[in-house]
């Protein structure tokens, strides 16, 4: 068995933990749920690219993939009494679409323009969600030591 294959083995329990059991009451402060958002970004980035670079899927399977998986997570979600949310499926779908993004500029063979192209298609991709966590960390930073938190 190959590598990758009992890392995925290893990781999606801890996954599916994370994103079906209801979270403690310790963790709901304001930088944790900016970072599990931002987590769902790079959650499905990965997911993309276990299925596009090392099961070798084609890319409208993956996409369809990616999109039925953030929408079953979802929707599966409200069971364990967390809510659903529609952007946090935009978040990974973003992540997703920045990976392949991502894989297909670093194909050889192609134009320097296709590839710089892609480079910017990958940075608008991921401008949102990271931006998100980052104005987030930043606004707490500010509390922080504004002496009011």
């Amino acid at each position: 068995m190959s590598r990758s294959r009992i890392a995925g083995i290893v990781a999606s329990p801890l996954l599916l933990y994370l994103v079906f059991v209801p979270l403690p009451m310790a963790w709901r402060s304001a930088f944790l749920w900016g970072l599990f958002d931002l987590l769902h970004f790079v959650v499905a980035a990965g997911f993309c690219w276990f299925l596009a670079a090392r099961c070798r899927w084609s890319t409208e399977s993956v996409v369809v993939a990616l999109v039925a998986v953030a929408v079953m997570c979802e929707v599966l979600q409200m069971a364990t009494g967390r809510h659903a949310s529609a952007v946090d499926v935009l978040r990974g779908v973003a992540g997703g679409l920045a990976m392949l993004v991502w894989l297909w500029a670093g194909r050889s063979g192609l134009p320097l323009a296709r590839r710089v192209g892609a480079a910017v298609a990958v940075v608008a991709l991921s401008a949102w969600p990271i931006s998100e966590f980052l104005v987030l960390t930043a606004r707490l930073c500010a509390h922080s030591l504004s002496g009011m938190g």
